[in-house]
């Protein structure tokens, strides 16, 4: 096993801890969840570290096996429904029966189902891969945040590479590296058939070049509510922050959508309500037709009708208000983040927000997410039941007056 880099590389700070410490409040500021007055939190002393990147190329050769399936179609027995008229016979469950009525039964049938066909397979693959992973033991790339090494070593500036700087390989590091490696090259493989499973590899690694890349990192933490968050970032190639952020937000943009909102949810109920005591009558009604006589009753589907007709309107302007309102509270969060942010940028010293960095405000995916998890019940099935109910009383009224006039 390898046990010494072949050549360390130490890249130069590209980013002062004032640029980290901005685009740290920028990043948990513009979280989708975070809390409007976040923009207050402080940084705790930012610590300064360097990241050592294990860089390894190597050349596999891969022996392979696993189970090949292909898809199928097989004749199965099932059953089906028949109508069978008294007398006939007809097979269940492999029985001959014999109808003692007319009327529809179960019977055996053939039909199809798809099966696997399984079989076994070899082969062989080779290729070079190169992969990136801290030089660290598994514990702690665990629980590490900014693992995006590839991107940062693409972006560092080569004029800000120094060939100094001193690496012990960490076992558990290179024994990383290596898997990597074997998944790269074994993602190449292009298997026949429809599946596979119980893939089995052998593979044999040649260690090509072994590097370590010692970049320089930032890291802070700062308090809210009582817990502890960390922020972190690579203080080479492209300033990109990661950071935890607190899970709930302080404002509740749907309990204040429904409270702004709420004469026309009052109005929605009303509107349902009137309709459900109108079916309700309706289909008293129908029961006391035949002691009451359709003369007393007749008219009453009119307002059924009108009833199911503005709740169905009500329901639509309801849900429509609840979701501009939505929107509008989104919009009007979002204005106030930015406002906020830009004022305490101005007082820290930093420099107002650009137009690329307010981009991270107005994330169109996760404005269409929100929408979505809080949108209101749809009229649609309210609007087919009521039908159905208004219907079935329209009908008997029409059917029982048609039939009074023709008895005239």
């Amino acid at each position: 096993m390898e046990n010494a880099f072949e050549k360390v590389v130490t890249a130069k700070k590209e980013h002062t801890k004032e640029q980290f410490l901005r685009a740290a409040l920028i990043e948990v500021v513009s979280k989708s969840e975070a809390m409007l007055d976040i923009v207050n939190i402080n940084f705790s002393e930012v610590q300064e570290d360097f990241r050592d990147v294990m860089v390894y190329s190597a050349h596999v050769e891969l022996d392979y096996s696993a189970s090949i399936g292909y898809y199928k179609q097989e004749a199965c027995l099932t059953t089906k429904s028949q109508y069978v008229y008294e007398g006939d016979w007809y097979e269940y469950k492999g029985i001959q029966r014999r109808a003692d009525s007319s009327g529809w039964r179960t019977v055996d049938a053939i039909g199809e189902k798809t099966v696997t066909d399984w079989q076994a397979y070899s082969g062989h693959i080779g290729g070079d891969s190169v992969q990136v992973t801290p030089n660290c033991n598994d514990a702690d790339y665990d629980k590490m945040l900014g693992k995006n090494f590839s991107n940062i070593i693409i972006e560092i500036n080569n004029k800000n590479l120094m060939d100094e700087g001193e690496a012990v390989v960490v076992r558990e590091a290179f024994t990383r590296v290596q898997k990597l490696c074997v998944h790269d090259v074994e993602s190449r493989i292009n298997f026949p058939g429809d599946t596979y499973k119980n893939l089995k590899t052998y593979p044999s690694i040649t260690t090509k070049n072994l590097m370590c890349w010692k970049l320089p990192f930032y890291k802070t933490e700062y308090t809210y509510q009582g817990e502890t968050y960390e922020t972190s970032a690579f203080a080479c190639g492209g300033l990109k922050v990661e950071a935890q952020c607190p899970p709930k937000g302080s404002v509740n943009i749907p309990k204040i959508a429904k409270k702004d909102t709420i004469i026309y949810f009052i109005l929605m109920i009303v509107g349902w309500l009137i309709f459900v005591a109108l079916s309700i009558i309706g289909i008293r009604c129908i029961a006391a037709n035949a002691i009451y006589g359709i003369d007393v009753i007749y008219s009453n589907w009119i307002w059924n009708i009108v009833a199911l007709g503005v709740a169905i309107t009500l329901h639509i302007i309801r849900n429509r208000k609840y979701i501009a309102k939505l929107k509008e509270l989104q919009r009007d969060t979002i204005v106030q983040k930015l406002q906020a942010l830009d004022n305490v940028l101005i007082k820290k010293g930093y420099k107002k927000l650009t137009d690329e960095e307010k981009k991270l405000f107005n994330n169109e995916d996760e404005a269409i997410a929100f929408l979505r998890q809080n949108k209101p019940a749809g009229v649609i099935r309210f609007a087919i039941v009521g039908a159905v109910i208004t219907g079935l009383i329209v009908l008997y009224y029409y059917y029982t007056f048609v039939y009074m006039f023709n008895a005239i």
